[in-house]
C-alpha cells in the first residue's frame, strides 16, 4: 500500500508539473495550431515596430475606420517576409485557417499581411476559394482590402477556373453590398485583350446611374484598364452610354476625347 502511494504521489507530481509546462508554453498551439503560433510571432514584431504617430497618419488616411500599428508598407513587407515564408512552408496551413485567424485584427496591417499569403498561397486555392474571398469583401471592408481582394483574388481565381460560375457575378452585381457592386465592375483589371467585355458592360449598366462614388470610380477604373488594349471600344462605349461625369474622365484620361 506505502508502495502504491509512493506512485501515486509520483505521478501526480509529474502530472501537475507536466500540465503547467504545457499551459505555460502553449504547446497546443505550437504543434496542433502551428499558425496560431506563427501569427502571434508576427503580432509581436509588429507590436514592437509600432510607431503611434504614423499609426494616427494611416487611421486619418482611411478615414478613421480602422486602427493601425503605425507600420509603412516597406517596413511592413521586411517583418513579415520570413513569417510569410513560414506559414507556406507549414503542414495543414490552409489560407482559410489564416483568414480565420487574421482578418479580424485590430490592426489593419495584420489583414494586408493576410492579403500577402493568400496571393502567394494560389496553389492551394481551391474552387470553393471564392466563398472565403467573398467573405474578405464583405466583412471589414474598405477600398484598400476590397481593390486587392478583387483585383489578385478574384481576378486570379476566374482564371483559374475557366468553368467557374459567373453567376455568382451577376449576384454580386445586384446585391445592396457596394463592395460586391465593385468587386464586380473590377475583377477583370488585369485580363486586358481578354477581358469579357458583355460581364463588364452588365456590371456598367446596373450601377451607370449610382451616385456613389466607389460605383463610379470603380467604372471609370475599369474601362481606363480596358482602353490601354481596347481604346476605340471603350470611347464608343463612352459616347453611347449615359454614364456620371466622373466615370468619363476616368475612362477617357489616357485616351482623349478626339482619338
Amino acid at each position: 500500500l506505502f508502495d502504491f502511494f509512493v506512485q501515486f504521489i509520483t505521478f501526480a507530481s509529474f502530472y501537475y508539473v507536466f500540465f503547467n509546462y504545457f499551459r505555460t508554453i502553449n504547446l497546443r498551439i505550437l504543434f496542433f495550431m502551428p499558425h496560431k503560433a506563427i501569427i502571434a510571432q508576427l503580432i509581436s514584431t509588429f507590436e514592437a515596430h509600432r510607431n503611434p504617430a504614423y499609426a494616427a497618419k494611416m487611421k486619418w488616411y482611411m478615414k478613421d475606420h480602422f486602427e493601425f500599428y503605425g507600420i509603412a508598407q516597406p517596413l511592413r513587407k521586411e517583418l513579415s517576409k520570413a513569417f510569410l515564408h513560414q506559414l507556406l512552408g507549414t503542414e495543414n496551413v490552409t489560407p482559410r485557417l489564416v483568414i480565420q485567424q487574421m482578418w479580424h485584427h485590430p490592426e489593419r496591417e495584420i489583414l494586408y499581411v493576410c492579403l500577402d499569403y493568400i496571393a502567394k498561397a494560389h496553389k492551394q486555392w481551391t474552387a470553393d476559394s471564392i466563398d472565403d474571398f467573398e467573405y474578405m469583401l464583405t466583412h471589414y471592408s474598405w477600398w484598400d482590402s476590397v481593390d486587392l481582394i478583387a483585383t489578385n483574388l478574384v481576378g486570379k481565381y476566374f482564371q483559374k477556373w475557366y468553368d467557374a460560375d459567373y453567376q455568382r457575378i451577376e449576384r454580386w452585381n445586384n446585391d445592396n453590398n457596394m463592395w460586391l457592386n465593385r468587386s464586380g465592375i473590377i475583377f477583370q483589371l488585369k485580363y486586358k485583350h481578354k477581358t469579357d467585355t458583355e460581364i463588364l458592360f452588365a456590371c456598367i449598366e446596373t450601377h451607370r446611374k449610382s451616385k456613389q462614388f466607389f460605383h463610379q470610380k470603380a467604372i471609370g477604373w475599369a474601362l481606363r484598364e480596358l482602353a490601354k488594349t481596347q481604346p476605340k471600344l471603350v470611347q464608343n462605349f463612352v459616347a453611347q452610354t449615359e454614364l456620371m461625369p466622373l466615370s468619363v474622365r476616368e475612362a477617357l484620361k489616357h485616351i482623349g476625347n478626339d482619338n
